[in-house]
């Protein structure tokens, strides 16, 4: 080994080391904890209680205030969205609820997967491309990241008019993505075109409702439950 490569060898670990400092130091996109290789993100199904959506804490939240919008020009802003089954995107057959949307203008029908966690809407550009007539790809600086940090290759977004079945007919945005996978249809759109429905069931049991086994054994050895009892022997404390 000559000199010169002697003293590469420590300059390499050096940048290695700079590489991995630099690495730990990565933070969650959506709760602000530090990054790591195993991260469960504890503000998944969380509310942001700045701007009200799902999936991340209102310290690391990207969107702006009234007064904030107001003074940008229209166009300029950008939003970071939360694909929360990006590996159906990354996997052929994902588990998870299926649904055959109409693409009215188009007259196609594509398989979207249902993702009640997603906040938005997700075309990969393999169907993009198969869309006859191609709807016009608009220009958009938002994120699409999933839960573990990784960024997805956005393209654009198209205005599509869908519906599900025989229902209404609705206009929605879609983000055109770099990828071959499943389409995913978010919790809102689903909502909308009356493809899911949230139910809350909340049923209150009566404080004196008794099981009758319960009553019985009270009533028999009543006596026991009765006032304050005391054991044999004595305590010292130390």
């Amino acid at each position: 080994m000559t000199a010169a490569n002697k003293t590469s060898v420590p300059m390499m670990k050096q940048e290695i080391n700079a590489l991995k400092k630099q690495y730990n130091k990565k933070e969650c996109y959506f709760c602000g904890a530090p990054y790591t290789k195993n991260h469960n993100c504890p503000a998944r199904g969380k509310t942001c209680s700045k701007c009200n959506k799902l999936n991340h804490f209102a310290k690391v939240c990207k969107s702006k205030g009234v007064n904030e919008i107001s003074q940008q020009e229209a166009g300029t802003s950008a939003s970071e969205f939360m694909i929360v089954t990006v590996n159906s995107m990354l996997v052929k057959h994902a588990d998870g609820p299926d649904a055959v949307i109409r693409i009215v203008d188009q007259k196609l029908d594509l398989v979207f997967k249902i993702d009640t966690g997603a906040e938005a809407n997700v075309l990969p550009v393999s169907n993009y491309n198969s869309m006859v007539p191609k709807p016009r790809l608009q220009p958009t600086k938002d994120i699409l990241t999933s839960y573990s940090g990784e960024r997805l290759q956005v393209l654009g977004f198209v205005e599509l008019c869908i519906c599900y079945k025989e229902g209404e007919k609705q206009a929605h945005q879609f983000h055109v993505v770099n990828t071959d996978r499943m389409p995913i249809l978010s919790r809102k759109t689903s909502q909308n075109i009356k493809l899911i429905k949230f139910i809350l069931n909340v049923q209150n049991e009566p404080a004196t409702s008794m099981k009758p086994e319960t009553a019985r054994i009270l009533e028999e050895y009543g006596d026991v439950f009765e006032g304050v009892g005391k054991l044999p022997g004595s305590v010292k404390s130390t």
